[in-house]
C-alpha cells in the first residue's frame, strides 16, 4: 500500500499539501496498488494502474477519472462523486449518493447497467457512449451542456428533459423524442435504426440529422433553424408545412417537386423554451426565478443544479443573476448582472474543466 510519503512522490504534490488539496492529485503506473487511508483531497486522476484493485472507502475525492486500470472494478458505495470520467473502465456500478451533478463521462464501460436515481440535473456535458448494456437512463431534468448518448440499449429519453446544447444520439433504439423536450443547439439522431416518429410541433434550433433511422414521415409543424440531413433514412416525401432555414440533404426523389419554405420565425428560440422556466439568452440557458417588467431574475448552470438538488437557501438567493434584454429587440441579446458572486462554487466548476 502507498503511504502518503508515496503519493507525494508519485503526483509531485508537496506532502504538506495533501491535507486539504483543492486540486488534482494525478497517479500512474504499476506502483500504485493501494491508496492510503485518511486523505483530504478534492480531485483524482487514475491514469495505467493495472495493480490498483481499490480504493479507500473514506476517500474524499468529489471529482474522479479512471482509465487503464483493469483491476479497479468498484468504487466505494459512500462516495459522493459531482464530477466522473470513465474511459474503458471494469467498474460495475456507480455510487447511489453520486449525483454527478457537474459532468458525467462514461466511455467503453462494459458493465455499468444502470445510472444513480439522484443524478437528476447536471451543469456541463453528459456523455454516455459504447455501455451497450446501459438500458434506461435516470430521471434527468436538465443538462446544461451537450447530451451525448451512443452504442447504448436506452430506448427512451425523460419525458422533460431540457438540454442547453446539441442532443446527439447514435446507434441507440429509441423510438422517438418525448413530446416536451428541449434542445438549445443541434438534434443528431442519426444511426438510431428504431426510430419511428417524432413529436409534433418539433421545433429545432439548429440542424437535425435523421440519417440511417427508420422514420417514415416527418412531425407536424416542424421547424428547423439549420439543415435537415435525411440520407439514407425512410423518408419518402416532405410534409407542406416543414420550414428549414438551411439546406435539405436528401435523395433526389424526396426533393422532387417539393417547395421548402425558408422563413424561420425569428422568435423561435423563444419559442421553443416557452413555459419551461427557462431563458436561453447569448447562448446559455438559465433557470428563470422571477420575470420583472424589464428583466428577468435567473439562475446560471451551476446554481441551477444546485437548486434542484437542494431547493432554495440563502446561496440560491445570493447567486441571482439579472438578465436585461437588448434594446433592439431582434438581436436576442440579453445584458448580465450579478447581485453576489457564485465564486463558492467556481473552484468546483474549474477543477472538473482539468480532469
Amino acid at each position: 500500500m502507498l503511504t502518503k510519503e508515496d503519493l507525494s512522490r508519485i503526483s509531485g504534490v508537496d506532502l504538506k499539501l495533501l491535507d486539504g488539496y483543492r486540486e488534482i492529485v494525478e497517479l500512474s503506473g504499476k506502483e500504485v496498488d493501494a491508496l492510503p487511508g485518511g486523505l483530504n483531497i478534492l480531485a483524482l486522476s487514475l491514469q495505467n494502474c493495472p495493480s490498483l484493485t481499490e480504493l479507500p472507502k473514506d476517500l474524499p475525492v468529489q471529482y474522479l477519472s479512471v482509465m487503464g486500470c483493469p483491476n479497479l472494478k468498484r468504487l466505494p458505495e459512500n462516495m459522493e462523486l459531482a464530477a466522473l470520467y470513465l474511459f474503458g473502465s471494469e467498474i460495475e456500478a456507480i455510487p447511489e449518493k453520486s449525483t454527478c451533478f457537474s459532468i458525467l463521462v462514461l466511455i467503453e464501460c462494459t458493465h455499468i447497467k444502470h445510472l444513480p436515481a439522484c443524478c437528476k440535473a447536471i451543469s456541463k456535458d453528459f456523455t454516455i457512449e459504447d455501455c451497450p448494456n446501459l438500458s434506461s437512463l435516470p430521471n434527468l431534468d436538465v443538462v446544461h451542456g451537450e447530451f451525448n448518448l451512443r452504442n447504448t440499449r436506452v430506448t427512451s429519453l425523460p419525458e422533460h428533459l431540457k438540454v442547453g446544447g446539441s442532443l446527439w444520439i447514435y446507434n441507440t433504439p429509441i423510438e422517438t423524442l418525448p413530446s416536451h423536450i428541449r434542445v438549445g443547439k443541434d438534434i443528431s439522431l442519426s444511426g438510431c435504426k428504431n426510430l419511428k416518429s417524432l413529436p409534433d410541433g418539433l421545433m429545432v434550433n439548429g440542424d437535425l440529422d435523421l440519417s440511417e433511422t427508420s422514420i417514415r414521415n416527418l412531425p407536424k409543424g416542424l421547424i428547423i433553424k439549420g439543415d435537415l440531413v435525411l440520407t439514407d433514412s425512410a423518408i419518402s416525401s416532405l410534409p407542406e408545412d416543414l420550414i428549414v432555414g438551411g439546406s435539405v440533404v436528401a435523395t433526389e426523389d424526396v426533393l422532387y417537386g417539393a417547395t421548402i419554405n425558408h422563413e424561420v420565425p425569428d422568435n423561435l428560440t423563444e419559442r421553443i423554451w416557452e413555459e419551461s422556466g427557462y431563458i436561453y439568452a447569448n447562448d446559455r440557458l438559465y433557470r428563470i426565478m422571477a420575470k420583472e417588467e424589464k428583466h428577468f431574475k435567473v439562475l446560471a448552470s451551476s446554481m441551477d443544479v444546485y437548486f434542484i438538488l437542494y431547493g432554495s437557501d440563502n446561496l440560491v438567493e445570493q447567486s441571482i443573476l439579472y438578465l436585461v434584454p437588448d434594446e433592439n429587440p431582434k438581436s436576442h441579446a440579453f445584458g448580465i448582472g450579478m447581485s453576489q458572486s457564485e465564486a463558492c462554487i467556481d473552484l468546483i466548476l474549474k477543477t472538473a474543466d482539468r480532469l
